[in-house]
């Protein structure tokens, strides 16, 4: 006989905690365990970039994941707003806008006002490009030749959002939930379980018997971490005819240190180089695409990242979120297994995943007031507490 217990969530990153918030804001019961602290592993070492899709508007793929893109953006304006399941009214912004700018050198006249021309034409709006007169104070010294563009994309504070996202009445989190997903099933007696566990998927799938080599796929970034940042910047370096940017640098704070923490193509490039060479390599990027940066006094580490997401025919990045019912799990109890792709994308792939429990015919309890999870912790920045004397120089 079907349960009709609560909805049984396996992991507190961005995919579970906000697919637990629209779930219960639409009076289903939903039970959240997470193995370690909400976020480990793959969402807070994200970068907090709410996109619109413009970095990624040079490609032909673009077009297929519009929908996710706006399904999800016009959800995350509405938080803002204060509407939805989730109030983001006061929620701290890293940036309120980022900005792409070309390197010094590259064909900016050409190649430079073809790339953005493209990115505002995918846009449609949100894109704007700058006067020399209009550069923010981090461009300014920029020198001529250089283009740049104000787009219409927040930067959060990832931790304040996952603590948000648990303040949320929208029942119990259980923290420190070991086990496979059939031995949680059964201890909440849940009508559904949703594996939404990132990386972690893969050894809930083996243990429901089910080979996860044909569901999911791992994208290795090398992350580049530099304290000592001479300013706040938050913006993609654009690359000539490509959907990467060259670089995307963000800016956050870790033990009164201004941090960049640097990603894009030097990321997806640098795989295979060990830490000094990863750092030499963006110092490189740096000096070329952001020279009059002052660096003297930047010391550096990098971190290594698995994108956990379902897997494509070819290994590239899926077109938007993944959801999938799973057939043949060994548990009667009906399961599905989903990853975001980027964390933007979390509110269209909770919006995805609760169709198809309704076509499933899932009827879980009614949702009633739970107990609070403040107490729950969240996962620091994962360079927050690495020494200096473990950074690599230059």
């Amino acid at each position: 006989m079907a349960s009709n217990g609560p909805i049984l969530i396996i992991g507190g990153g961005i995919a579970g905690l906000y697919a637990r918030a629209l779930l219960a804001w639409h009076g289903r019961a939903v039970v959240l365990a997470e193995r370690t602290m909400l976020g480990d592993g793959q969402t807070v070492a994200s970068q907090g970039i709410l996109h619109r899709g413009v970095k990624y508007a040079l490609s032909r793929k673009a077009a297929r994941a519009a929908d996710s893109l706006e399904q999800s953006l016009k959800a995350w304006d509405d938080h803002f707003a204060g509407r939805g399941c989730v109030d983001l009214r006061d929620l701290p912004v890293v940036a309120p806008r980022m900005h792409l700018w070309t390197r010094p050198g590259s064909v900016s006249s050409i190649m430079g006002s073809l790339t953005g021309m493209a990115a505002s034409l995918a846009m449609k709006s949100g894109v704007r490009r700058l006067a020399r007169a209009d550069f923010p104070s981090s461009l300014a010294p920029a020198p001529e030749g250089v283009s740049a563009w104000e787009v219409e994309e927040r930067c959060i504070d990832v931790r304040a959002l996952l603590a948000r996202l648990r303040d949320v009445d929208a029942g119990p989190i259980v923290a420190g939930a070991g086990g496979g997903a059939a031995e949680l099933a059964a201890r909440f007696d849940a009508s559904a379980v949703v594996l939404a566990a990132g990386a972690g998927n893969e050894s809930l799938l083996s243990g429901l018997s089910i080979d996860p080599s044909p569901l999911c796929q791992r994208r290795p970034l090398h992350m580049v971490v530099m304290r000592g940042a001479p300013f706040d910047f938050n913006g993609h370096c654009l690359q000539e005819l490509s959907d990467k940017p060259r670089l995307t640098i963000t800016t956050s704070k870790a033990d009164g240190d201004r941090v960049w923490y640097i990603g894009g193509d030097i990321a997806e490039r640098g795989v295979d180089l060990d830490e000094a060479a990863q750092v030499r390599a963006a110092v490189s990027e740096l000096e070329s695409c952001i020279g009059w940066a002052d660096l003297r006094h930047a010391t550096w580490s990098t971190l290594r990242i698995d994108r956990a997401e379902g897997r494509s025919d070819d290994g590239s990045r899926p077109d938007g979120p993944v959801c999938r019912r799973l057939r043949g799990a060994s548990m009667e109890t009906p399961a599905w297994v989903v990853w975001p792709t980027k964390l933007a994308l979390a509110p269209a792939l909770a919006a995805t995943l609760m169709t198809s429990l309704d076509d499933a015919g899932v009827a879980s309890a009614p949702r009633s007031t739970g107990p609070t999870n403040r107490d729950i912790p969240v996962c620091p920045l994962p360079w927050a507490s690495v020494p200096a004397s473990s950074q690599a120089a230059p």
